[in-house]
């Protein structure tokens, strides 16, 4: 049996199909403020938006639009007033969960990969979730989303890029919790060694990503959010990039950052 699988090759990353959920990456600025209106969106960030798919039943739907109805109500001070409709068809038009991808103020050719929040119960365990629960899967599409436009933009038009600049090695920063920080784990982010003034809690790293998306294209179909495209879409992309001209690149800018730090000092 020959599987067929779709090949990203524009920059954007549109309505990314999962079984339970579906992303919208670059999601625009109004779809995140649907998230929480006190976000704010700049032209140079980029966002992944995760929803609903159309493959809930239309109870779940309805459970989710009371939820966060009750979350808007207690937490958004900003929306004083809330309709609620209750018998039209279920249509979901605000994200569960957001991600922000960034360039680093802090670190020149280096990004922040931020703000991963989800709004689903993450005490309501499912085993046949990425990551164990609705909230993790969430987060999960949502982190794939974003590293997939890095990766898709980056590696585009390889002639032009600069070589001695790490296209992934080192180069996405994260700030991770307790939950968003095994998720990255299990994607080959390697957690920092000392904090640093972006406080950031992981890195990326070329090789381990390479062998944990080579495992989750395999360990794909078994679960039932069902993403082997999207895992194999990333795992192509991080092929592409030379591990020792990335491994190279990013000790030459690592050193950079140290004698900039020592020259402030």
């Amino acid at each position: 049996l020959l599987l067929v699988l779709p090949y990203c090759t524009s920059f954007s990353v549109p309505n990314i199909g999962f079984d339970r959920f579906r992303v919208s990456c670059p999601a625009d600025a109004s779809c995140i403020q649907q998230y929480d209106s006190s976000l704010s969106v700049d032209e140079n960030e980029v966002w992944a938006a995760v929803y609903r798919s159309n493959h809930n039943l239309p109870t779940v739907l309805l459970k989710d639009d009371f939820l966060n109805s009750m979350r808007i109500a207690t937490t958004d001070t900003k929306r004083s007033s809330l309709k609620i409709e209750t018998t039209a068809p279920p249509q979901q038009t605000t994200p569960v969960a957001v991600a922000r991808l960034c360039r680093s103020p802090h670190f020149p050719n280096k990004y922040t990969l931020d703000n991963m929040r989800c709004w689903l119960k993450k005490e309501t365990l499912d085993d046949s979730c990425d990551g164990g629960s609705e909230h993790a899967e969430a987060l999960c599409c949502a982190i794939d989303a974003l590293l997939l436009h890095h990766l898709t933009t980056e590696t585009t038009d390889a002639s032009v890029r600069n070589a001695t600049v790490p296209v992934f090695e080192g180069v996405i920063r994260t700030k991770a919790t307790l939950v968003s920080g095994v998720l990255l784990e299990q994607r080959g982010f390697q957690p920092v060694e000392k904090l640093d003034r972006d406080m950031a809690t992981h890195i990326s790293s070329l090789e381990t990503c390479l062998e944990q998306y080579a495992k989750r294209t395999l360990e794909a179909p078994m679960k039932s959010n069902a993403q082997p495209s999207v895992a194999l879409q990333i795992l192509s992309k991080l092929g592409l990039l030379d591990v020792k001209e990335e491994m190279q690149a990013a000790s030459k800018l690592m050193k950079e950052e140290q004698d900039k730090d020592n020259t402030r000092r």
